[in-house]
């Protein structure tokens, strides 16, 4: 539960302190092409991890004790709680949060992080994920020499008449037409 109250601080802050654990910090992207594996991935912000941060700024307790409407200590507390679960667990497996990334440590006893590469805390990316692109093949026209252009005796362009007499008889037949089935109608009225 510890993980959701971190994950939404993630989208509006760019460091949640951890209190004893450590700082999780977010670095803006810029949207970026890749050749390679022809994807556009869009702008979004990607998480790292600073062990050396431990000290609370208060922003994750006060955040839990607002959502929560419990005291600040009982926030502080319930932190305390999680984050030695958390070292507990460290202690025998890697620890994986939910949308953030996993956690584990090294031969020496620090904590690695590997941020999950899905997630994007960039809230003016909401929604918008990894497009694939086909390559485009580019075809080279064939160039014909101007030499090789013969000059055409010019084409007369004539403007069509409007034969009148085809129209009105043609309208004429149309009035007919509507006329028939008009007086079809009154009869069967």
């Amino acid at each position: 539960m510890l993980a959701q109250y971190v994950r939404d601080l993630l989208y509006r802050y760019e460091c949640v302190i951890i209190p004893d654990f450590g700082g999780l910090l977010t670095h803006t992207v810029s949207a970026k092409i890749d050749p390679d594996n022809h994807t556009f991935s869009p702008p979004s912000k990607k998480l790292s991890f600073n062990a050396q941060m431990k000290e609370s700024d208060g922003l994750l307790a006060n955040y839990i004790a607002s959502i929560d409407h419990i005291s600040l200590d009982s926030a502080q507390n319930y932190i305390q709680f999680e984050v030695d679960e958390w070292r507990e667990k460290l202690k025998k497996q890697d620890l994986e949060l939910a949308d953030i990334g996993v956690f584990s440590l090294d031969s020496v006893g620090n904590i690695r992080f590997e941020p999950n590469s899905k997630s994007n805390f960039l809230t003016d990316s909401f929604g918008l994920t990894e497009i694939e692109m086909p390559e485009v093949e580019r075809v080279e026209s064939e160039q014909i020499p101007m030499e090789t252009i013969e000059m055409q005796a010019p084409v007369d362009i004539k403007p069509k008449t409007k034969k009148r007499k085809k129209q009105a008889q043609s309208t004429w037949i149309s009035f007919l037409q509507y006329g028939a089935i008009f007086a079809l109608v009154l009869r069967a009225l």
